[in-house]
């Protein structure tokens, strides 16, 4: 069990996006840019 509380809590089809963004710094920068296209 001590494994389990070790691991991050990186469950991207339970938490959503957030964890995404959070953990990957660049798809963070990608869905900026992607959403400063659609603004545009």
């Amino acid at each position: 069990m001590s494994k389990r509380q070790v691991e991050p809590p990186f469950r991207p089809q339970l938490e959503g996006k957030k964890d995404l963004r959070y953990l990957d710094p660049d798809l963070l920068q990608q869905e900026i840019k992607f959403e400063e296209e659609l603004d545009n």
